[in-house]
């Protein structure tokens, strides 16, 4: 099936605004008299297939080493991590956005770096426990420290 790259351009859909997107004109080899044409977003995949337009779409995550970052997203998240552990980079694209999240742990606390595509730091997330499920000490309701539940003795 030949396909023939016509022209690249932005294109709002129901699903969001694209950029760079390619419009391709495919003839199939039973009928080679007939054209057809889609419209491709990067980072999302065909948004347009004749009247058809993409009106939703998942986001997608992926892992990434520090090392394949671009250098700009890789030296604010190092900046941002101030010496702590970076123990996750996730690059996500959510309607044709390119957005990086790095898992970082530091002195006991864990948090998330986001940047930009372009190294803009974003924010930062604190991780946190859910109420009712912060770590208690094991005495600290037991006056007389002999790891009962009466404390009558």
């Amino acid at each position: 099936m030949p396909v023939e790259i016509l022209t690249i351009f932005g294109m709002k859909t129901p699903a969001g605004t694209f950029k760079n997107c390619i419009k391709v004109e495919e003839t199939s080899g039973i009928k080679p008299k007939e054209k057809c044409y889609k419209t491709y977003a990067p980072g999302v995949g065909m948004i347009q297939d004749e009247d058809l337009l993409l009106t939703g779409y998942a986001k997608a995550e992926e892992s990434i080493s520090i090392e394949d970052l671009p250098p700009a997203v890789r030296a604010t998240i190092e900046k941002y991590a101030a010496g702590g552990k970076i123990t996750e980079i996730e690059k996500e694209t959510d309607k044709g956005t390119i957005l990086y999240e790095a898992e970082v742990v530091s002195n006991g606390r864990e948090f998330d770096i986001f940047v930009s595509a372009s190294g803009e730091y974003l924010g930062i997330e604190e991780e946190q426990e859910p109420k009712g499920c912060q770590k208690k000490d094991d005495d600290e309701d037991d006056e007389d420290n002999d790891d009962d539940e009466d404390d009558d003795d």
